[in-house]
């Protein structure tokens, strides 16, 4: 049987998913703890600040709920409690265990940062979330259950509209099309890398040719959709190397994982679109 086939299965998809969000979040996890000073007191990220984002009423429930679950003490234990329940999740995958109690508990833990850190949290975090909702209903209502169906649907039409929405900002941007971006985004201590710098600011050729291959990519990622699931396999592989780049060189290893975890589902609805030609 052709490997591709495999993701026929929902199972399986649910399985790789989980396997491969969980090893990103667990390394995101240990990120939050080694940077812990941020969310002290004194730090960026400090719960004193954070608070100040919400118009709470006089008392506001909500309020000594947030105050009780994101103050310092007990915020780093929710830290702690994602580096117990990822490997926890990654190993329930391997045995072929889905665990719905689990999955929504890994989403609530996730969802904490977000009231926490309102602000900064990048693309990979809101696809984090998306993937975790969409397989908490999914994992409630069962697995083999329509309703898990739509929930990955859900999940790909999520990462079309992404790339998709990303790749169009980048076409109508003058700066994207005349290849200065990149030299704008590795020139930057945040995101960028001396190496790669000096290489595209030598190499215009290259430099445009990445350009318009980044926006072009992004903006044609949906037609995946029309073609045979065997040929998935290639956007997904371009996709995934895509995503390492920005690892190695853009420190963005966080997109890598998150949006890898959502090819399964995607690779699921393509076969599933396609299952009259496949039979």
């Amino acid at each position: 049987m052709n490997p591709y086939l495999a993701f026929k299965d929902i199972v399986f998809t649910y399985r790789i998913t989980l396997c491969i969000l969980s090893i990103g979040l667990f390394i995101a996890a240990l990120e939050d703890l080694k940077s812990w000073s941020i969310f002290k007191p004194e730090g960026l990220l400090s719960w004193k600040a954070a608070k100040l984002s919400f118009k709470w009423r006089a008392k506001d429930l909500r309020q000594r709920l947030f105050n009780l679950l994101l103050q310092d003490s007990v915020f780093k234990c929710s830290i702690y409690l994602r580096i117990f329940a990822y490997p926890l999740l990654f190993i329930f995958s391997l045995l072929n265990i889905i665990s719905p109690i689990l999955i929504c508990f890994v989403f609530f833990l996730n969802l904490l940062m977000n009231f926490r850190s309102p602000y900064g949290l990048d693309g990979s975090y809101q696809m984090t979330l998306v993937i975790l909702f969409a397989l908490s209903i999914g994992s409630l209502f069962g697995v083999h259950s329509p309703i898990s169906t739509i929930c990955l649907l859900f999940i790909a039409g999520e990462l079309l509209a992404s790339y998709f929405i990303a790749g169009f900002h980048k076409l109508i941007s003058p700066m994207w099309r005349k290849s200065s971006a990149l030299h704008g985004i590795f020139s930057t201590r945040s995101y960028g890398h001396g190496f790669f710098f000096q290489l595209i600011s030598r190499m215009q050729l290259l430099t445009t040719f990445l350009s318009w291959f980044v926006f072009l990519f992004e903006l044609l990622f949906f037609t995946v959709l029309f073609f045979h699931p065997m040929y998935t396999i290639l956007f997904f592989a371009i996709g995934f190397l895509f995503h390492v780049f920005n690892a190695i060189f853009m420190g963005l290893n966080n997109f890598l994982f998150t949006f890898s975890a959502a090819y399964p589902a995607l690779f699921y609805c393509v076969n599933y679109i396609h299952e009259p030609i496949l039979h």
